[in-house]
């Protein structure tokens, strides 16, 4: 894995604080807060997999430089269009929906968010300049969810969330009854990893908070 102590601050955006929260202006879609399967994630073993290969109880690394294991996928769907916004820079290119957060030297911030020269936070700490932004179609959208909430998607770091007019925190702990079922099922002895591949769409639990965000109107309160 990349070690993080080459000696460079990392900055206050490796703290993922809950400061930007960017609930206002941005449009909250139906779930598509993914990446395009073309991406690329460090596995356990120094192999590179690409997104769309990904399976729940892989290990790969997140943003503290750890192997977490992937617990599931809050969303999946081979066979959907969607508009990703494209982030160039010279670590890695990202290409993510627009509300999906990505760690910067400001804290985690929805993708449309990034602007140009703009530093987002690299696997090992380090802070890479964005050089272009553009957006792009592609079919196929993925947003996996690990044990920290976090992974590095092509060298940069990423949460597993999206702007849904929570906080990368706030989020992180509505999922807290999925990863603690996810210990106990460990504890226990059970298996933990999938041979297959998850049926396409977004997960029960997640879309029933979803369902309640928008029934209820309770993002703008955080």
């Amino acid at each position: 894995g990349n070690k993080k102590g080459d000696g460079k601050k990392k900055g206050d955006g490796n703290k993922h604080g809950g400061g930007n929260k960017h609930g206002g202006g941005n449009k909250k879609g139906d779930g598509d807060g993914c990446f395009s399967g073309a991406s690329m994630i460090r596995m356990q073993n120094g192999k590179m997999k690409r997104m769309s290969e990904l399976l729940a109880g892989d290990f790969i690394q997140d943003a503290q430089g750890e192997f977490v294991q992937v617990i599931a996928f809050l969303h999946r769907d081979t066979n959907k269009k969607a508009t990703f916004k494209q982030l160039e820079t010279d670590e890695g290119i990202l290409t993510c929906t627009s509300e999906h957060y990505v760690f910067t030297s400001k804290g985690p911030v929805p993708a449309s968010h990034v602007a140009l020269h703009d530093k987002i936070i690299c696997a090992n700490g380090n802070f890479s300049e964005v050089l272009s932004t553009k957006e792009v179609e592609y079919t196929g959208v993925y947003a996996p969810l690990t044990t920290s909430g976090t992974l590095v998607v092509n060298n940069l770091q990423c949460s597993c969330y999206s702007d849904y007019g929570f906080s990368h925190e706030v989020a992180h702990g509505a999922m807290f009854p999925w990863r603690l079922m996810h210990r106990t099922r460990t504890f226990l002895g059970a298996s933990t990893h999938s041979s297959q591949q998850p049926s396409n769409g977004i997960a029960p639990y997640p879309k029933m908070l979803l369902y309640l965000v928008r029934s209820l109107g309770i993002s703008s309160a955080f």
